[in-house]
């Protein structure tokens, strides 16, 4: 049951960047030429990680914790990811330049902490499995 529900969050987890993929176009036709090579990066980021997870299910190294927080970094990613491009390519205005740089790398930040989270969860799951083996 765990693989099921797991599978089904990876293939919307697939389906969602086809959309940040079409809404990123829809952003190069109203020439908002930053936002959109922003949601693409987001879109290919957002794949990259999905189909990492399909590495998890067919090493059959999968765990609930995997379920878990593959859901909560995914969505928090793009979340924060769609934020900072958005602040970013306004320089967060009315805010003052200290203020904008602030809010810049604290974003930077986060997004880095999201990514090292996504890295260590799958690769402690794929690794743990090895050394068991031994």
């Amino acid at each position: 049951m765990l693989r099921q529900v797991y599978g089904l969050q990876i293939t919307l987890g697939l389906i969602f960047p086809l959309f940040v993929l079409f809404v990123a176009f829809e952003n190069f036709d109203a020439g908002k030429s930053e936002l959109a090579i922003s949601r693409l990066i987001l879109s290919i980021i957002l794949s990259i990680y999905s189909l990492s997870q399909i590495s998890l299910i067919i090493k059959s190294t999968l765990k609930f914790t995997n379920m878990a927080s593959f859901a909560m970094i995914y969505i928090a990613f793009g979340v924060v990811w769609d934020i900072a491009s958005i602040g970013y390519i306004k320089n967060w205005a009315p805010a003052n330049t200290y203020d904008a740089n602030m809010k810049n790398f604290s974003l930077i930040i986060v997004l880095l902490l999201l990514i090292f989270l996504a890295v260590y969860t799958t690769l402690k799951t794929s690794f743990s499995k090895k050394s068991h083996n031994k």
